[in-house]
């Protein structure tokens, strides 16, 4: 076994046992079936390995010094990436964009994380995934989808190494980083880092307008062909036009002189673009649909038929509010609090949920949720009520909320308006369930899912330009069409904000 290899399984064998960690005191989420089934399900996320040389990311010199010089990297695969002060309690304290160069201070040990330091002097944990040696290799963190059931993710570039993934036609991924080869590094929804062939991606982002034949799979060349691809760097579409083999693809990808760009639609009207998005879904998939917009420069906001709707685990929201409104009491007597809090935000454990719901009624469930209804009637959420536990049966009601009330609890966490607000906005942005709003933008954002049998829920902070908060509701919508209708809204409100 290399260097590399070891690295790499220790680097996931360390991420396992921390995620396990943190899940000690909850069961594996339950998943509802007739009443909320909310995906949720825990992952190891597999860390880049910042050694791998065949990718020119060699970030340590083999050569002995008596006093090593500064090894810089290169901020990639996203927008903005947080900095952490620490490990263990991932708090905020900046962000730093695509391309950003750093100083490596210590390289990942196993924790997910590589210390840095920005010529500003901020300095702090970076995710390992987030950084490449090559600044040529940087993106923005556009997001693609795959063309083509079973494509395959590799461990290593030019569909070598073992399959980390495989993913279905029309499978979401962020682009992590530009390779060599015809292969790209990118994130999955799951959370794997691996290589997909370009060739792999589908023609809304990428298309290929002539025969493939010079860009074989393997990276072997071929003869020439004129290839137009669309790749969307940071939300800016950009037409690149080549006339080269498979050996030149890459330099031309990178290429800045290669950009020429096009025109992007653009509603300047949020309200005209919220009204027609959301009619639009209803109009063809049927159901009922609700949708809120607010822009958290301005504070305008605009609803498409705010009317209470189930909730599903959009509740959620709301237990952590009443929960952080009174921490410091909490937490002295609950050593679980914050394992519980994480569980049901990222995974949205179900039985976490209602640990912390009997915690607010002091061992009494019902107490518990009329808690966080009484949270909610203080805090102007009207439309949002606690029924019943996650997991129970409506006997005596359901779950209810309103778009209006998630997007506005939402901008007062992003504005620092209520306790503890930015350990919300922490929890929020380690969301594994990012195939509704957040698939539908090429930024990062912070959300909570929820989901029924006929119920498809979302509701995010999208860090655009111009940040916005967007939810959207349905009932009585097959679960696909209803899930990508939301990914068409998100994706018709992005366009109409970001300009």
């Amino acid at each position: 076994m290399n260097i590399n290899d070891k690295l790499k399984r220790a680097a996931a064998l360390a991420a396992a046992a921390v995620i396990m960690t943190s899940l000690s005191s909850c069961k594996r989420a339950e998943i509802e079936q007739a009443s909320d089934s909310d995906k949720a399900e825990t992952t190891d996320e597999v860390v880049f390995d910042l050694t791998s040389s065949s990718d020119s990311y060699s970030l340590v010199s083999s050569s002995a010094s008596s006093k090593a010089p500064k090894t810089v990297v290169y901020v990639t695969g996203v927008s903005r990436a947080d900095v952490y002060g620490s490990v263990e309690e991932l708090s905020s304290t900046g962000t730093l964009a695509a391309g950003s160069p750093v100083e490596l201070i210590s390289e990942d040990s196993g924790s997910g994380y590589t210390r840095i330091k920005s010529g500003e002097g901020l300095e702090g944990f970076v995710k390992s995934i987030y950084l490449v040696a090559d600044k040529d290799s940087v993106t923005s963190g556009a997001t693609v989808s795959v063309s083509g059931e079973g494509t395959k993710v590799f461990e290593k570039p030019g569909g070598e190494g073992s399959v980390v993934e495989t993913l279905y036609d029309g499978e979401e991924v962020t682009l992590l980083a530009k390779t060599s080869g015809g292969y790209w590094r990118v994130l999955t929804s799951i959370g794997n880092s691996g290589y997909v062939s370009v060739t792999s991606f589908n023609a809304n982002t990428i298309s290929q307008t002539e025969s493939q034949a010079a860009f074989q799979p393997d990276g072997s060349s071929g003869t020439a062909n004129t290839t137009t691809y669309i790749y969307y760097d940071g939300g800016t579409p950009a037409a690149i036009s080549s006339s080269s083999a498979a050996s030149d693809r890459d330099d031309t990808l990178s290429s800045a002189s290669s950009l020429s760009m096009e025109t992007k639609p653009v509603t300047t009207d949020p309200d005209s673009s919220l009204s027609a998005a959301v009619s639009a879904a209803q109009s063809s998939v049927g159901g009922t649909w609700s949708g809120t917009y607010i822009d958290l420069i301005t504070g305008q906001s605009s609803s498409y038929n705010s009317a209470p709707m189930q909730s599903a685990s959009l509740i959620k929201l709301f237990i952590m509010g009443a929960v952080y409104e009174k921490y410091d009491t909490y937490s002295a007597i609950e050593p679980n609090i914050d394992s519980w809090l994480y569980s049901m935000i990222t995974v949205s454990d179900n039985t976490c949920a209602n640990n912390l719901v009997n915690m607010l009624g002091s061992g009494n469930n019902e107490a518990g949720m009329s808690a966080v209804t009484s949270y909610c009637r203080q805090h102007g959420y009207s439309g949002t009520s606690m029924g019943r536990l996650l997991l129970a049966p409506a006997i005596n009601g359901d779950n209810y909320t309103t778009t209006a009330d998630c997007a506005n609890f939402l901008a007062s966490a992003y504005n620092g308006e209520l306790p503890h607000s930015a350990d919300m906005m922490n929890l929020l942005s380690q969301q594994t369930v990012t195939y509704k709003i957040p698939a539908g933008v090429p930024v990062r954002t912070a959300n909570k899912t929820g989901e029924l049998e006929s119920v498809q829920n979302d509701a995010a902070v999208v860090y655009a330009d111009r940040p916005y908060v967007l939810c959207v509701m349905s009932e009585n919508v097959p679960s696909g069409a209803a899930i990508s209708a939301i990914v068409d809204i998100s994706s018709s409100m992005y366009s109409s904000v970001d300009q």
